[in-house]
């Protein structure tokens, strides 16, 4: 009877209110800080070409090795700091593909390309923002190592939900526009909606398991991936700049991994 009381008054203190706020709160941060840094995202390519956007916002390797470095105080040996260094460049390489096509693909992109300084100034707060979100969310996820996964992306994703849902509703009101949440959506939006929602699922266990270095390697090889398949679906020639971009991802992940 003694051992019943006793492991009954445990469990009320650990579903306590406290307790409970202590647990759940930090996912609430981490679903801020993505809402921010994903609507930012959509904010800066109002100010430079996509082109542009893409080939920039891979600053974010660099700001994410720094901010694991300080936040999750994870040792970095000079090598791995020369890999992210390259696979910032490859991934950089990737990004600027779309202006070495052909030399008339060359003039027509260089015409429409535009960066201005305003737009230089928010993608440093959008890498640094995206960043501090991946390395936070790790924290998070492993400072609970007992929690389940699917119950730490469900908190993740029921807040990032409902606070993305407030937005909408805040701004739909203060426009006088009507609350069509999915006004022109289509069966592709719905796919885009599934996959990007699979990824970041996919993600979460690479927080738990891995580490958001691990991250940024997947997404460096998947851009080669991509391109392969692209290849070899559509029959597309292999450009040179192709072969060194995957040349600085593949030595990169040697470097590290090493």
């Amino acid at each position: 009877m003694a051992y019943r009381i006793q492991n009954t008054n445990s469990t009320a203190n650990h579903l306590s209110p406290r307790i409970l706020f202590v647990t759940v709160a930090p996912f609430t941060v981490s679903a801020i800080l993505y809402t921010f840094s994903n609507n930012l995202s959509y904010h800066t390519l109002k100010y430079m070409d996509p082109v542009s956007y893409q080939v920039l916002t891979n600053l974010k390797i660099l700001t994410t090795a720094v901010l694991f470095r300080i936040i999750l105080r994870k040792p970095l040996t000079w090598k791995k700091w020369l890999a992210l260094l390259l696979l910032m460049a490859g991934s950089m390489l990737d990004g600027a593909s779309g202006k070495v096509g052909s030399s008339s693909s060359v003039n027509m992109t260089a015409s429409y390309m535009h960066v201005t300084y305003f737009g230089i100034f928010l993608m440093m707060i959008y890498t640094t923002i995206s960043g501090f979100s991946g390395v936070y969310t790790e924290y998070t996820i492993k400072k609970i190592p007992k929690m389940d996964i699917n119950l730490q992306n469900c908190l993740l994703y029921i807040f990032g939900i409902l606070i993305n849902g407030f937005l909408f509703v805040t701004s739909g009101l203060s426009d006088n526009k009507p609350l069509n949440l999915f006004e022109g959506f289509s069966v592709y939006t719905w796919i885009i909606i599934l996959t990007q929602s699979l990824v970041g699922i996919f993600f979460g266990y690479v927080f738990k398991y891995a580490s958001n270095i691990t991250r940024l390697f997947i997404i460096g090889c998947s851009m080669v991936l991509t391109t392969l398949l692209a290849m070899l679906i559509w029959a597309m020639p292999i450009h040179p700049l192709f072969l060194l971009t995957a040349s600085l991802i593949i030595l990169s992940l040697y470097l590290y991994y090493s």
